[in-house]
Formats: structure tokens, sequence, C-alpha cells
């Protein structure tokens, strides 16, 4: 595994003394210099072999120094290392005399948290740079209007469905922190959550970070969620989020099972969350708790074109497409029918396979899923996979049986 190097220009002093404190609580490999370098390329040569993240200057004492200490430094083949301007004065033009100066960030005292949050988003950044094609899995949020919408299990026969359809990497995260079922469902046997890969984050490289997943016989890896459910809730967003960037470079695909929408799981990782799925069924107060929460996405701010709308269970009434766009104020964006799989899967656990109805329909969408986001390359999807799954059935009757 790889440590990360930071590199402190700071004299002896107070300065010095205080981001050798803060840095003891980090794994982090420090090198500290005493003064500005008199040969730059010996310099540069060994800050590109160790693959430094960052470069810490004591910007109080080398402040004359500082706009051709950030040049110098940003004169490395990309990835360049972080230009950081670190002050122990209370003086509130230091910031923006070191940023005009070239810095890329700011430090003043207390340094702990600082320190620990700015090192984690390099690192993060780093591990995005030297990812697959320099690129992040896509990631799908799953939460339910209510409670026994079916939430998980469609997350995790997505999750299946995308492991066979790509054939890529595929990663079920369980973010519910009340009922925490896609263990239960999947069998996963790992002590691990998304909870250890946050506060593990500088431990973690591409390989060593799927040694805390567990693998499900489709091929998709899972991480349950943790034991405490009020460890979850209480988690830091910031973390979380860093931690779901972490392993976006890991994977192609992943999906988070969020729980209800309501105990707001999808607003600490909604930055990292590509799409938001409303799960709902066909019945009337379901589909009242799905109006209620499109109204709070909307209030919330977050882009419609982001959420999307799946009806399962369709079936059980006579209630067409046009009827929930008119009762919801959107209309269903993906159904799955109403089958005996998922009835036996409430009645007896398990997850079900592929085979059945739900399995054929969650390929379908899938397959879409796939055919829509842009490649690495970046060249545009073929067709809209929602307008594909739209065409496949009348729009009066998709949720008929």
């Amino acid at each position: 595994m790889e440590t990360p190097v930071a590199v402190v220009l700071a004299p002896e002093g107070p300065t010095e003394a205080l981001l050798a404190g803060a840095f003891r609580s980090l794994p982090v490999r420090v090198l500290f210099e005493r003064w500005v370098p008199v040969d730059w390329t010996e310099f540069l040569e060994r800050l590109a072999f160790l693959e430094a993240c960052a470069v810490l200057v004591d910007c109080d004492h080398f402040q004359d120094d500082f706009p051709q200490i950030a040049v110098h430094v940003k004169s490395l083949r990309p990835p360049a290392p972080a230009v950081i301007a670190v002050s122990c004065r209370c003086d509130p033009t230091a910031e923006d005399r070191a940023r005009r100066g070239g810095a890329d960030g700011f430090l003043s005292p207390p340094f702990e948290h600082a320190l620990r949050s700015l090192l984690e988003d390099l690192e993060a950044k780093r591990l995005v740079r030297k990812s697959v094609n320099g690129t992040l899995g896509r990631t799908l949020g799953m939460a339910g209007v209510r409670g026994g919408c079916g939430t998980s299990t469609l997350a995790c026969l997505l999750a299946m469905a995308l492991r066979r359809v790509n054939r890529q990497p595929v990663l079920l995260v369980d973010l519910d922190p009340h009922t925490g079922m896609i263990g239960f469902l999947t069998g996963a046997r790992t002590p691990y959550s998304l909870l250890d890969a946050a506060e593990n984050l500088y431990r973690l490289d591409a390989n060593s970070g799927r040694t805390l997943v567990a693998t499900h016989s489709s091929g998709m890896d899972v991480l349950p969620a943790p034991r405490d459910p009020e460890s979850l809730r209480s988690a830091d967003p910031a973390r979380l989020r860093r931690a779901l960037r972490f392993l976006r470079t890991c994977y192609s695909w992943l999906v988070a099972d969020l729980g209800e929408i309501w105990d707001g799981s999808w607003c600490q990782v909604r930055e990292e969350l590509d799409e938001l799925w409303l799960v709902a069924t066909p019945g009337p107060a379901s589909l009242y708790q799905a109006r209620r929460a499109l109204q709070w996405l909307r209030s919330a701010g977050l882009e419609p074109a982001s959420w999307r709308l799946l009806v399962n269970r369709t079936g059980r009434s006579g209630t067409s497409a046009d009827e929930v766009e008119l009762l919801v104020g959107k209309r269903p964006d993906m159904w799955v029918p109403e089958c005996a799989e998922l009835r036996e899967t409430d009645e007896n656990g398990g997850l079900p396979g592929l085979s059945g109805r739900a399995g054929a329909r969650m390929l379908r969408i899938a397959a879409g899923l796939a055919d829509a986001w842009p490649s690495p390359s970046g060249t545009l999807p073929r067709l809209p996979w929602l307008k594909a799954l739209r065409r496949e059935s009348l729009p009066r009757s998709i949720l008929k049986p």
C-alpha cells in the first residue's frame, strides 16, 4: 500500500512545531525542509520521485519567496503536488495574499482537523488520476418513499444485472441507517462497511480497498451496513463522500441502498450521486409519499434531471402511467412487475435471481443504463435509455397487468 507523502518548507519555530504535532496522528510520510531550495532541479526531482501530494510552505517566513516556490512546484509534469500556504498569524489578508501568490489551499491553526480534510481531498484526487482511464465509476442511489417498497431487493437486483450486462466491477453499498438489509439479502460475510473505508482512507489503494468487501456469487462486491445503525447517522458526511469518491476509482458502477428517502441518507452523499432513484408501489399511500418526496427534492435544490421514479410491483392496481403522473407530478421512468419471486422474498427471505420477471426487467434497465452513459472516451450515448424503455410498452398501460 502507498503512503501519501507531504513536504513541509518551514524553519524551526512555532509553525513547524504545530505542523509536526498535527501530522503525528496522520498516516502520512512527512519530510521537513528548513530553507528554500538552492538547487531547484534536485528538489523537483525528489518531489517527482516521491510522488508528493502536497508542499506546505510557511508563508509567514517565506512570504517573499512564496510566488517563486509555487511556480517551481507547479512546473512539474502533472500531477504536480498541491502548494499549500500555512500561517500561524491571525491576519485576514494572509490567505488572499497566498492565493494571489499561487497557493492551492490555505491552513491556519488549529491544524489537525483542517489538515486531515485537506490531505484526504488531495489523496482522493490523486486516486482518481491513477484510476483506470482517470474516470470515476457511476453511482446510483435508490431510496424508498416508504417502508416495504422493495428498495433493498431492487438495489441488489440492479447491481447483479449491471455486473452481468457490463462485465465490469460493480459495488453494492448499504447506506440504510435503519434496516441494513443488504448484508442479509446477499449473505455478505465481511465485518466492514463504508465507515471503515472512511476511517482508513489514507491506508487504502485500489487493491487494498477491495479487501473490505464481500464478493457475491453473481460477481458483484458488497459493503453491508455497519452493525451499529447510529454510527452511520452520526458519521461525518464529508468523510463518507470521500470514501465513496475513493470507491468510485475502483468500480465502474456503484449502487447505494439509501433506505427511506426521509432518513436523509441521500443528503449526506448527494454530491457523489449521478442519479437518485425513488422507489414506490402503485398503492395510494405510496404514491402520496412519492409526491411529497418529489416536492422535497425540488425544495432541496436537487436537479430534476438527476432523479428517477421507479414503480415496483405493478399490476396490483389498475393505475395507469397517466394517472400516476397526475397523482405524483412525474411520469414513472421505470417499472417492475408483480411476480412470484418478489412475493417469495417477502415471505421467506433470500434474494431472487435474474431469471424471473423482476430479474428480466432489471436486466433490461441495466442494459439501457450501460447504453446511456457516455463511455470513458467521452462519446455520446446512442439512445437515451429512458426513452428506449418507454417505447417498449404502451404509455397508458405499463402499470396494468
